[in-house]
């Protein structure tokens, strides 16, 4: 599976360890990296990523704001949220905003590789504890 990549995280700190994680999957890139909406959408229109790993908190930006950008403009963009935020209450939100997944940044490496990949395919991600909340 291939795919390009963009990382958007107000924290240095993490675009740095999500970028080393993503670049440990064969056939994933990382494109760019983006500490803020403006910046992120700078980089989508010039870069072109395949899917966008997005926080939900840029400092005083939201991440649902540029989920909702992302699907507007570019809706054949994945996005991924990674946060650090309660999943049951950000994750439905995230959803209806456009993100086909939702991974909480406490997660193991490879539940964000998992949920990375599936992502990637085209797939919706979210913890099987979710899952089961939002079914029933």
């Amino acid at each position: 599976m291939t795919g390009r990549v963009l990382i958007v995280d107000d924290h240095p700190f993490m675009r740095r360890g999500l970028a080393q994680t993503i670049r440990d999957q064969p056939g994933l890139t990382v494109c760019g990296e983006a500490g803020s909406i403006s910046a992120a959408l700078e980089l989508i229109a010039t870069t072109h990523p395949h899917l966008a790993v997005v926080d939900l908190s840029l400092g005083a930006e939201s991440g649902l704001e540029l989920i909702q950008t992302i699907r507007q403009k570019w809706p054949d963009i994945r996005v991924l949220v990674s946060s650090m935020h309660d999943e049951t209450l950000f994750a439905e939100r995230a959803l209806r905003a456009g993100a086909l997944g939702y991974v909480n940044k406490g997660e193991p490496p490879q539940v964000f590789v998992s949920a990375l990949l599936r992502v990637n395919s085209g797939q919706t991600y979210l913890s099987d504890r979710m899952t089961k909340r939002l079914l029933d």
